[in-house]
């Protein structure tokens, strides 16, 4: 009997030992962010960064969305003012060769602007070519690709239901989309139906397309934020990583860096600007 016993108790210590082993193996292997650091000082309070495409510079803008800024990485963070026209804030993004493109609102419409000042080349070197758009139809609003020579248009939304947020793929041949406080994903050519990824704000791909960067706020009065944390959706299985657990921090708007090593996002508290180093192994 009493060696019966010591064998069992030997081998329940044996399988505590593993299991904390595996514990530990699996917590070590869901630390996706490390080396998180706030690069902006208090005074302003930024919104929806987006990295540029060779790393150096962060467009972001206010909660207003009436001025668009710019944020020198390589100068020790220093921040520019691109624009205070009404409405630049809400619609910017980077073009080719890093060239800015951002919508204000003159005499009722809405007009595109270009900030040529972080171009890698120097105006008029660039060629230009077709490429695919995607919008928001109006008053439908459902979405819509064409190419921007105007040459073609076509339905990407084959289904009811009033979207906003489009995130274009890095390989051009997705689109996530908000609806309602879900997550979908449609191929652009408009072939098939969504796919249903559940709650949260779309941000942003991956450079290699492989997952979707998001976060979800909470409120507990129903007006202000009381929490907020991102993750990433992997496409090819759809499973969400949390990435941020914060108790004491509102962590919102990721964007990754063009070579998917960095996550930039604001804590919204604070409005502050952070990164963070980025790893899925």
């Amino acid at each position: 009997m009493f060696y019966s016993y010591s064998i069992t108790t030997t081998m329940k210590i044996v399988l505590t030992v593993l299991a904390l082993i595996v514990s530990f193996a699996i917590h070590a292997q869901k630390c996706y962010l490390t080396n998180q650091r706030q690069i902006t000082k208090a005074g302003i309070e930024f919104q929806s960064p987006k990295w540029s495409p060779d790393g150096k510079n962060i467009l972001v803008t206010r909660e207003k969305k009436n001025e668009l800024y710019l944020i020198h990485l390589d100068s020790l963070n220093a921040v520019t003012m691109l624009s205070n026209e009404n409405g630049s804030g809400l619609n910017y993004s980077w073009g080719k060769g890093n060239v800015i493109k951002y919508v204000v609102k003159v005499n009722e419409k809405f007009v595109t602007r270009e900030n040529l000042s972080c171009m890698k080349n120097k105006p008029g070197t660039t060629k230009v070519v077709s490429d695919t758009v995607v919008e928001i139809e109006k008053p439908t609003l459902s979405i819509i690709a064409k190419l921007s020579d105007g040459s073609r248009q076509w339905k990407v939304t084959r289904c009811e239901g009033a979207f906003y947020n489009p995130v274009i793929s890095p390989d051009k041949k997705r689109v996530a989309v908000n609806s309602g406080a879900d997550i979908f994903v449609f191929p652009i050519s408009g072939s098939t139906h969504g796919v249903n990824l559940g709650p949260g704000l779309v941000t942003g791909w991956s450079p290699d397309g492989k997952y979707l960067l998001a976060f979800l706020d909470e409120s507990k009065d129903g007006h202000s934020v009381s929490n907020s944390d991102f993750f990433i959706i992997n496409i090819e299985n759809q499973k969400k990583i949390q990435l941020t657990f914060s108790e004491n921090l509102i962590e919102m708007w990721p964007s990754f860096s063009a070579d998917g090593k960095k996550i930039v996002y604001v804590e919204g508290k604070s409005g502050q600007l952070f990164i963070a180093d980025f790893n899925t192994k």
